[in-house]
């Protein structure tokens, strides 16, 4: 009998206008391990690898996941995890500093091939500019470099000590991170022939991560003098970085970013952290406990975060439309039905109170909660974005103060 865990997966969506929040669906996974890399081709396609090989693969946005391993065995775990195509991808495993692989597939995470491995290297990050060109980087200033679509790794003279991550630009732009007497960014605009150290604020101690919003806006961070964390940003394509100081919480792990503005970060104590002003403050949301979280990663504005617990929710928009005292409960039709991906839905509350409103697939599965929480007397309309969602009918129902309604609604993409 096979056993599924329950996970939680974290989409995240936003609106301009309105109040939007989070709430949290549970999903199944085959395994459960912890998730230490996460990777989304897009609002769909997604993947995550764990302790001891495990990798996942969905294609609905979290909803369900399907498991497969490496082959192999002990306290070997995947480090970091990157596709290149729906077929093509890669990840990087290590137990420490006593070995290092880079695994290729070209099915979609069905079958592995170790393209290079090595003693005494513990393999850390991995990143594609193109389907052809991509770096892998590990302990011992390892900069491996390959431009057949990680057929083979060639080396890359580095004069870093640990590199824990890499990312690239451009085909010739590439960045890495890492730590030795003090944490380090290190560019190259020639495909990584010449390297220059970057200045970056002098109590960051570890760079664990670097992320670019766009060419220019990029955010790295890690451990800071203290024990707590620090980040940094760019404005210029990481030639110059600079402190963000309204960052307060532990080791910033990975980031990732809807734009140059709004964006997230996974730190060490399991916290998701969000800022809407380019890392000037930023904001605790509200996550499923104990999750661990060590990685995030997105497409869009779908984002999913992954470690102990893989997150995923819709974030739906409220608008009261009227604080007029309504003379009864009740839920609309959704506009427009069909709808493909953005409807909305009216409800009336004559009373205030606690209100749920879930969205069930065609099996009676709920698939997103949409609202959960207490609401005034008035007139709401809310905002369903659908995208991570298939085609299909869908119910909705509405619970209040003692008043159930559920109502149909299809979706067509």
């Amino acid at each position: 009998m096979n056993k599924h865990y329950v996970f939680l997966v974290l989409i995240v969506f936003l609106f301009i206008g309105s109040t939007a929040y989070c709430q949290w669906t549970e999903q199944t996974s085959s395994t459960a391990k912890k998730q230490n890399a996460v990777f989304f081709l897009n609002q769909l396609t997604g993947f995550t690898g764990g302790d001891t090989g495990t990798i996942q693969r969905s294609t609905n946005a979290g909803t369900t996941w399907f498991s497969s391993n490496l082959g192999i065995s002990g306290n070997v775990n995947v480090t970091d995890i990157f596709f290149s195509g729906s077929d093509t991808g890669y990840c990087t495993v290590s137990n420490g500093s006593l070995t290092g692989k880079i695994h290729r597939t070209s099915n979609g995470g069905a079958v592995w091939t170790i393209m290079f491995d090595t003693t005494n290297i513990g393999m850390r990050g991995i990143f594609f500019a193109n389907v052809n060109t991509g770096w892998a980087v590990g302990n011992g200033g390892t900069v491996k470099y390959t431009t057949n679509t990680g057929m083979n790794w060639l080396s890359r003279n580095f004069m870093g000590t640990t590199n824990t991550c890499v990312y690239a630009l451009s085909a010739s732009l590439v960045m890495v991170g890492g730590f030795g007497s003090a944490g380090y960014i290190a560019r190259s605009t020639n495909a990584g022939v010449n390297w220059s150290f970057q200045s970056i604020p002098a109590n960051i101690a570890d760079i664990r991560f670097i992320y670019f919003a766009d060419a220019n806006t990029g955010y790295s961070g890690g451990l800071a003098l203290g024990g707590q964390g620090g980040m940094c940003k760019s404005t210029d394509g990481g030639l110059s970085w600079s402190l963000l100081a309204g960052y307060v919480g532990s080791t910033p792990l990975n980031a990732y970013f809807i734009n140059a503005s709004t964006g997230y970060v996974v730190n060490s104590s399991g916290e998701l952290k969000m800022t809407t002003d380019g890392g000037v403050s930023w904001l605790n949301q509200s996550v499923p406990a104990n999750g661990s979280y060590a990685d995030i990663h997105g497409s869009g504005s779908f984002a999913c975060i992954a470690g102990k617990k893989i997150a995923t929710n819709t974030t739906v928009s409220i608008q009261q439309i009227s604080n007029e005292l309504p003379s009864e409960f009740s839920l609309e039709q959704n506009y427009p039905n069909p709808f493909n991906p953005m409807t909305n839905v009216k409800i009336q509350m004559p009373k205030s109170g606690f209100v749920k409103l879930a969205v069930f697939d065609i099996t009676g599965k709920e698939v997103a909660i949409l609202i959960n929480r207490e609401l005034s007397t008035g007139t709401y309309k809310i905002y369903f974005d659908a995208s991570n969602l298939a085609t299909g009918v869908y119910f909705y129902r509405m619970q209040t103060n003692g008043f159930t309604q559920t109502k149909k609604m299809l979706m067509i993409k």
